[in-house]
């Protein structure tokens, strides 16, 4: 199977997954495969893709543009019909645009560009900057993280893509560390990895959190842990993954001398 048969099926999971993390024609899926870029076509749906869904362009131009101050629309549409890997090849859509520069200035190899409602609800709201910044449950702290990277909203194509540009250039300042998920104001979330499963646990997590969040705020709240409370988490846990550690490296050495006597 190669990488486009993985990007196929992993469309296929987003499609069909109970949540509706995507609906009809929502959502791309792309990847980088041997020195180019490929996504899924504007108005494909997930649910149904098969191979023949993808364009695969050249993503060095539409980053190249990206380092200009003022875009106009025309210059994106040429740039982008320029990026193709052939005069008869389809356009890809502006989204390209962020895949590019995610995908090229990144380790991970795919992508996902879901619209889960409850994520949406949340991000519609003026409480899109607490979900992404603080933390209800300790759960959501081990997969989540402390926090998850945040885009204002922008139209599609270079607005979005300088947004997404900036933000992911903060977090890995902060975190020395490329995200895993980012949240689009009013616009879902994209979720890179290296694997299909890996984008799958991803979205789980955070759909998990923000049916959390979204519930804690009917009731009331959300009530959030503490600057404390973390930090108190954090060092448990880091405690208990060295000891794990320490007691595998324990038996791996134990199970080397039985092997060896």
């Amino acid at each position: 199977m190669d990488l486009v048969d993985i990007l196929v099926d992993l469309a296929r999971q987003l499609g069909s997954h109970p949540a509706k993390v995507v609906l009809f024609d929502e959502g791309l899926v792309g990847a980088k495969i041997d020195g180019h870029l490929v996504v899924s076509r504007p108005g494909a749906r997930l649910g149904s893709l098969d191979r023949g869904d993808f364009i695969h362009f050249d993503g060095r131009p539409l980053i190249e543009l990206l380092k200009t101050d003022q875009i106009r629309k025309q210059t994106e549409e040429e740039t982008l019909l320029a990026s193709r890997l052939g005069d008869d090849l389809q356009v890809p859509g502006p989204e390209a645009y962020f895949v590019a520069d995610l995908l090229q200035r990144s380790e991970n190899r795919l992508l996902a560009h879901v619209q889960p409602v409850t994520v949406n609800q949340i991000l519609a709201s003026p409480r899109a900057r607490q979900f992404a910044d603080r933390r209800i449950t300790l759960n959501e702290i081990f997969n989540c993280g402390l926090a998850t990277a945040l885009v204002p909203y922008a139209d599609p194509g270079t607005a979005l893509a300088k947004e997404v540009r900036t933000k992911v250039n903060l977090w890995r300042d902060r975190a020395r560390t490329d995200p895993k998920v980012i949240l689009l104001q009013n616009n879902g979330m994209v979720v890179m990895g290296n694997a299909p499963e890996e984008i799958m646990e991803n979205i789980e997590k955070m759909l998990r959190a923000a049916e959390v969040f979204f519930g804690a705020s009917l009731l009331g709240g959300p009530q959030f842990l503490t600057v404390a409370n973390i930090g108190r988490a954090t060092e448990y846990r880091r405690t208990a993954d060295l000891v794990g550690t320490h007691a595998e490296n324990e038996t791996q050495a134990a199970s080397s001398e039985l092997a060896n006597s």
